[in-house]
This record gives structure tokens, C-alpha cells and sequence, in this order.
């Protein structure tokens, strides 16, 4: 399923076309973030399957359904778009299985009152916003990736496609550590970008390490029963020496979302 992602994610958007004619007007901002958004169920329906966790696809749905709801948009939005991914994917029970969950969490939520509409769609432990990536191969073979700030909504992406450059280098790193002492907040999204990348890593053959592991992240970690994907060491334990760095920087990032 991961490598067939952007033909499904393609053939849903055609779908809701078909289905929601009022999608045919969108501007090209408006068709790029229905994308994200339907990659974004894709991811979490991947991470969940691999690692046999429904609660991974099911939280990160009801999330959704908060930061719509405080748009004042009602959460079934996204049935078609669930619904699409079912006839997509009508060859695999477990998917199916998932899905059929994902659709439960949306009935549960019927009842629920709408959130005031003063409610955030973000909040950031840092006020001016800043999001760090420092990138560094050291002579052992290891590649290195320094993280600052907030692994969330808008940041995630980066640090994926950060992590998958590193591992389309040939030979591909022996093992790939993702320094997380500067992490200062790691939402549904952010673990949901590691969970990419232990599967990317794997495939790749590289050990992937999370170290320096702030209590927030550890915490994260032991509630959705992940922490044992993930070789490395808390913030509190002892570090290894840092490598020379040879590279800085991260992407550009994408323009914040209203």
C-alpha cells in the first residue's frame, strides 16, 4: 500500500470530483491541500496497518474532526473521501477493517456539540514558530538529523523528506539517528512521520535511532505502544559524541494553514 500511496491518493481525488462537483472550481491552493489532507489519511491508515494499531488511524480521524469542526466544518467531510478508499482498497480485509472503524469514530462523534469557534486549529510551543532540521554524515557511515522546535502539522513533511534523502544516498546510511533533545512538541502527525520513516529505514536496510528523547516524545511513544519500533536513548541517559556536521537546513516551508 505504501508504494502504490500516490496513485490511491490520485485515484480518491478523482473520485471526489465525480462525487463533489464543487471541487472542479477549486483553486490550485484549495486541490494541494485537499491532497495533503488525503495523503495525510493515507499515511495514518498505512502506519496503523503496519503496526497492527487501529487507535493510530481512528485518533488521528477524530483529530481531524477538530481542527474541521473549529473551521465550522462538519466532520463528514470526510465520508466520501473514507468511503472512496474502501472501493480502492475492496482486495484488503484488514484495510477494510480499519476503514470500517474510521467510520465508527465519525458516528460517535454525531452527537457531540460543534467547539466554540474561538478554539485553535494549532498551538505551538514556540511563539515564533521556529522549526529547525541539521543534517550531518559522520565517518563512521551514520547519517545524523538534528531536530528543533515542533514535529507537527506543519513540519512533519519536512522532516520526511529530510530523512528520505538521506536514505537515497548509494550505499544507503548504516544507520540513521534523529537527535530529538531540541524537539520541543511531537503531535498525531509527527508520529506519524516516524512511523514513515522506520518503514522507509527498513526497507532501506539502515538501523534507524531516536535519541535524546524529551518526556513528551517517550510519553508519545508509550501510549500508542510504539516505543519498542525505535532504537536509542532518552534526553536524561547517556549521549554519544556529536558528529562533525557537514550539511544545514531544512526545506522550504509551506505557507501556514488558515
Amino acid at each position: 500500500m505504501l508504494r502504490s500511496k500516490r496513485q490511491l491518493v490520485k485515484n480518491v481525488l478523482a473520485g471526489l470530483e465525480d462525487r463533489l462537483p464543487a471541487m472542479r472550481g477549486y483553486t490550485e491552493a484549495q486541490r494541494e491541500r485537499t491532497a495533503e489532507d488525503v495523503a495525510h489519511i493515507v499515511d495514518f491508515l498505512t502506519c496503523a496497518l503496519y503496526t497492527d494499531d487501529s487507535r493510530l488511524f481512528t485518533d488521528f480521524l477524530d483529530w481531524t474532526c477538530d481542527v474541521l469542526e473549529a473551521r465550522r466544518v462538519p466532520a463528514r467531510v470526510l465520508d466520501p473521501g473514507l468511503a472512496l478508499l474502501r472501493e480502492e482498497l475492496k482486495d484488503f480485509p484488514r484495510a477494510l477493517g480499519f476503514l470500517a472503524r474510521g467510520r465508527a469514530t465519525l458516528d460517535e462523534r454525531d452527537a457531540r456539540p460543534l467547539p466554540p469557534r474561538t478554539r485553535a486549529h494549532r498551538m505551538t510551543t514556540h511563539p515564533d514558530d521556529t522549526f529547525e532540521l541539521a543534517t550531518a554524515l559522520d565517518d563512521a557511515g551514520d547519517a545524523h538529523i538534528r531536530i528543533t522546535g515542533d514535529l507537527d502539522w506543519d513540519t512533519a513533511d519536512d522532516l520526511t523528506e529530510a530523512a528520505r534523502a538521506c536514505l537515497r544516498a548509494d550505499p544507503p546510511p548504516r544507520r540513521l539517528h534523529l537527535d530529538c533533545a531540541g524537539m520541543t512538541l511531537c503531535d498525531s502527525l509527527g508520529l506519524a512521520a516516524l512511523l514513515m520513516i522506520h518503514r522507509c529505514a527498513a526497507e532501506a536496510g539502515t538501523g534507524l535511532h531516536v535519541d535524546n528523547r524529551p518526556a513528551h516524545l517517550q510519553r508519545v511513544l508509550q501510549i500508542t505502544g510504539t516505543d519498542h519500533l525505535f532504537v536509542g536513548h532518552a534526553a536524561d541517559d547517556a549521549a554519544p559524541a556529536e558528529p562533525e556536521r557537514r550539511t544545514t537546513g531544512r526545506p522550504p516551508r509551506p505557507p501556514h494553514r488558515p
